[in-house]
């Protein structure tokens, strides 16, 4: 068994924080946002506007998240702590318009 996901795993209901920060998002950007299939053990991943990938940072737990989150854009990952670094890393990378 490899541990790929299929996307008929990728539910609201078994990966409820992704999808809350998926829907913020898409909120607060206006952008195309989808939660992926990764890997069945690390989880899926958040695609933000087809270029910016949103991943469980090393210490995700779902119920008492610590360094929950790595963004990834370009091959750089800058891992944050809390959905609000999500939204500043964001924040940069839309504000250089390299949309």
């Amino acid at each position: 068994m490899t541990g790929e996901m299929s996307k008929s795993e990728v539910t609201r209901e078994s990966y409820p924080a992704f999808f809350r920060l998926k829907d913020e998002i898409r909120r607060r950007y206006n952008v195309n946002v989808t939660v992926e299939p990764w890997d069945q053990y690390w989880g899926p991943y958040v695609l933000v506007d087809h270029k910016v990938k949103v991943w469980a940072g090393r210490e995700f737990q779902p119920h008492g998240v610590r360094n929950p989150w790595m963004v990834e854009w370009r091959g750089d990952f800058k891992e944050v702590n809390s959905g609000k670094g999500v939204y500043q890393e964001l924040d940069k990378i839309f504000s250089r318009k390299l949309r």
